[in-house]
């Protein structure tokens, strides 16, 4: 018995059921999609035009990547969880939210969205306007190491707020609001130190087509370990201490139905007493639906 539910369990975590079937494959396809999407949004706020000396702002490249999020998790959120992020997914698989195979063929789909996404914006855009297109890089007056911190500090905060946007225990009816706020939010916090990605595939896709790879594992090692670090926290910290209180307080409840109703137990009581002449000593509930009342003569056992 205990073979086979260990079994079960490794079945499950790793997904190998879930991949024969149609939902598996629509949930991939619709990450390709939605990364590919975001992508295009991401390459394009940030391009300079000739003849126009301004590129992207801050606030406009923010606001541009906050929608598209929303817009993204609202349009394909129902389909896939629309994680268009490798540390999302990393952090969903730690979780025990997806499985195993998920995780990893939504890496990949991720990956090739946003390979797609940014093929299409350099194929279409002038070459005097693409520039970088929109490829990050650490600021040179810091080191890789800052920007790797940087970068964890960043998907740190946007993954634990993931996790509390859509915990179940609250009732937000628009998390997808506020997780597009984040994004906005991180932009303007990191984006001129590291570019601020807070995800793999969305510094992956530019960079194949400049052919720009400075300092690019710290937009892998950077992103994958603050949404490590986001999971622990948030599923095995805070969430698990208040899971073990409310379990506490649900035993509490459960048992408190089971006990018998007060007031039966006092008109029982009632009618004893009036054949006893003894002193009456208090009731003793001894099971779910019985009680013993005692008087210092005699024992009674009363079933409800």
């Amino acid at each position: 018995m205990l073979g086979r539910k260990m079994a079960s369990d490794v079945q499950k975590f790793v997904g190998t059921d879930e991949v024969k079937t149609v939902k598996f494959w629509k949930s991939v396809t619709a990450e390709v999609l939605s990364t590919a999407i975001m992508m295009i949004v991401q390459c394009s706020v940030p391009l300079k035009w000739p003849g126009n000396n301004d590129s992207g702002t801050t606030v406009q490249i923010a606001l541009g990547m906050g929608f598209v999020v929303m817009c993204m998790i609202e349009a394909f959120g129902h389909i896939s969880g629309a994680q268009m992020n490798p540390s999302v997914s990393i952090a969903m698989l730690i979780a025990r939210k997806i499985s195993l195979l998920k995780a990893i063929f939504y890496i990949i789909a991720q990956c090739s969205g946003a390979f797609l996404g940014s093929g299409l914006i350099y194929i279409i855009t002038p070459a005097n306007a693409t520039g970088g297109l929109a490829t990050t890089t650490v600021n040179r007056d810091m080191t890789p190491a800052q920007g790797m911190v940087v970068e964890m500090y960043l998907t740190f905060m946007l993954v634990f707020v993931i996790f509390g946007a859509t915990d179940s225990r609250k009732k937000i009816t628009m998390p997808s609001l506020v997780i597009g706020m984040a994004v906005a939010m991180n932009i303007c916090t990191g984006i001129n130190h590291t570019g601020a990605s807070m995800n793999p595939a969305r510094s992956l896709g530019p960079a194949v087509y400049v052919n720009i790879w400075t300092d690019h594992w710290v937009y892998w090692a950077g992103p994958i370990s603050g949404a490590i670090l986001a999971t622990l926290a948030y599923n095995f910290g805070f969430v698990l201490h208040c899971t073990k209180k409310e379990k506490e307080l649900e035993e509490e409840k459960k048992y408190a139905e089971t006990l018998p109703d007060p007031t039966v137990i006092e008109r029982v009581c009632g009618r004893y007493c009036g054949t006893l002449n003894s002193g009456l000593m208090p009731a003793r509930v001894t099971s779910e639906s019985t009680f013993t009342l005692e008087t210092s003569d005699s024992t009674a056992h009363f079933q409800l």
